[in-house]
């Protein structure tokens, strides 16, 4: 799993995806409706296919992950 902001278009859509991958490690940005945290495949399909957001993976992140 990689690091991951994905942006949503309202603070709604992203509070029901985080309950529905009960994601509790994370960075929350209100002002831009983004999530942070590791994600797998599976959840950022989730989040562009249900909840029409997109997802950039944060390289800076990764590093200071290691």
């Amino acid at each position: 799993m990689n690091f991951i902001t994905i942006a949503f278009t309202s603070m709604e859509q992203l509070w029901e995806f985080k309950q529905l991958t009960n994601t509790l490690n994370c960075r929350i940005n209100s002002v831009d409706c983004t999530i942070t945290s590791e994600f797998n495949e599976a959840q950022v399909k989730l989040a562009e296919t249900m909840f029409q957001a997109r997802a950039v993976e944060n390289e800076r992140l990764k590093a200071f992950a290691s």
